[in-house]
């Protein structure tokens, strides 16, 4: 009988203890949520001098700030046909506006070769799968590629990685696609200025 009464005890402790681990979890992803958007109003109501300034405030003040472990932001050059690494987050980016052994990767090679010729984004789950992937400075098993395009043409790729796989979700690919969009505005607004 002090059986049954310990194990109904346990079950009323139980449920309002799995219900506070799920409001937890909850207000967490909300609170991530709620810091995304306000990097994106960030970015938007930001004004740059240059594509450089841009690319940095990309890389730092919005990817990184973010949380995301790597960032490297790509030059897209239509006439030579590569793309090259001018500003980073992470192990790429010993000092604040350095790139740790920066290359390039011609049109058609890796994932983000791949997006510069396609225009389109790619979500790698595990780029040990993918032979496309180029390993940078270390080998990491999530990346995510997005083109930032300006007069509809591809001029940027926003790339970040991850050491674990399938670590992007639906909600990093949205942000990151965000943050695409509105860095091809800043870009167009400087095109004018030049």
């Amino acid at each position: 009988m002090d059986y049954v009464k310990l194990g109904e005890q346990s079950v009323y402790l139980t449920i309002p203890l799995v219900g506070i681990i799920i409001l937890i979890v909850y207000l967490r992803k909300e609170a991530k949520g709620n810091r995304k958007n306000k990097l994106i109003t960030h970015l938007i109501k930001s004004s740059f001098k240059s594509e450089d300034e841009l690319s940095w405030f990309v890389a730092h003040d919005v990817m990184g700030a973010a949380g995301y472990q790597d960032c490297v932001v790509y030059k897209v050059d239509q006439t030579d046909k590569v793309c090259r690494q001018i500003a980073a987050y992470g192990p790429k980016n010993p000092d604040k506006q350095s790139i740790l052994n920066p290359i390039n990767i011609p049109f058609g090679r890796g994932i983000v070769g791949h997006v510069a010729v396609s225009g389109k984004s790619e979500w790698i789950g595990d780029t040990s799968k993918d032979p496309r992937y180029v390993p940078d400075d270390d080998v990491r098993y999530s990346e995510l590629s997005v083109p930032v395009i300006s007069n509809g043409v591809v001029v940027m790729i926003i790339d970040s990685e991850h050491k674990n796989p399938a670590w992007f979700k639906e909600a990093d690919v949205k942000f990151v696609h965000q943050v695409a969009f509105y860095t091809g505005e800043h870009l167009q607004k400087l095109s004018k200025q030049n």
